[in-house]
């Protein structure tokens, strides 16, 4: 499933990108109107990774606009397996089948991948 981003995402316009306590938040502005800002928000986030297109091999991307969401996923599927495989004690297994793969394309600078429960978007309006 895709899933619409309000605005494009270009590397710079990225305020933000933090990880904290499970909880991964990339903010950034929109490139027509200046003062409204946009925030993605992971929570529940057992995994992510930035990977940088000139060291991959990715056909499938749309130009800064992509944010995929899977359930059944070779990324998904690999982390679940290293969960069970090095038998890690893990206190909530009943949340594991709640886990999704999400993709952000950042225009034809890189994609983040994304584990994690959920996901929210948000809009903020900056008074100037």
């Amino acid at each position: 499933m895709i899933l619409k981003l309000p605005a494009p995402i270009y590397e710079e316009n990225i305020v933000s990108l933090a990880h904290d306590h499970g909880v991964l938040k990339l903010t950034y502005v929109d490139e027509e109107q200046t003062n409204r800002y946009y925030s993605i928000m992971f929570t529940g986030v057992y995994w992510y990774e930035f990977t940088d297109f000139e060291i991959m091999a990715l056909n499938d991307w749309k130009f800064g606009l992509e944010l995929v969401e899977s359930e059944n996923s070779e990324i998904l599927n690999g982390r679940l397996k290293c969960i069970l495989e090095k038998r890690r004690h893990y206190s909530h297994y009943s949340s594991l089948n709640k886990l999704k793969h999400y993709r952000i394309v950042i225009d034809d600078y890189g994609v983040i991948e994304v584990v994690s429960r959920n996901v929210e978007i948000e809009t903020l309006i900056a008074n100037l």
